[in-house]
């Protein structure tokens, strides 16, 4: 009989499977891979950093929060991937998706800073709603490349 794999095995095996994943969409995709995987780094450095900000500030840290936090970073990633689909389709990358991707990028290194301050009891900087701001980048892409709204 075989022993069950551990939870590190567990852990390499889907990040494995991530990794592999992201690269084969990006490839496919066109997304700038310097980029994109800058955008990944900075989405677990956000998480790494606000866990310990969190253990040094003795909050009790939850294997259901730190889940929710995780699911997050993976939803905030599909975004970029998302409009890369629709840009894909129109035969347009642009600098729509670039855009896209910086400014999910400053958001997670906004993020970075602040659990840094709170972890040493320091005010933060305001956060902003990121996806509002793609929504509005990507909605004048649309109305500018297939001509919808604006009344013309």
């Amino acid at each position: 009989m075989t022993e069950p794999l551990s939870y590190t095995t567990i852990l390499k095996i889907i990040w494995a499977f991530i990794v592999t994943t992201l690269t084969i969409i990006a490839t496919y995709l066109n997304i700038d891979a310097e980029i994109f995987g800058l955008y990944f780094l900075l989405l677990f450095i956000d998480l790494f950093t606000g866990t310990l900000s969190a253990f040094i500030r003795k909050e009790q840290m939850l294997l259901k929060r730190f889940t929710a936090g995780f699911l997050t970073k993976l939803l905030m990633f599909v975004l970029p991937i998302t409009v890369a689909i629709v840009l894909k389709m129109q035969g347009d990358y642009g600098v729509a998706l670039t855009a896209i991707i910086v400014v999910l990028s400053v958001s997670e290194a906004i993020s970075v800073f602040n659990n840094i301050q709170k972890a040493k009891g320091k005010k933060t900087l305001p956060e902003f709603d990121e996806v509002s701001i793609i929504s509005k980048i990507f909605r004048g892409w649309i109305e500018k490349n297939l001509k919808l709204g604006g009344g013309e």
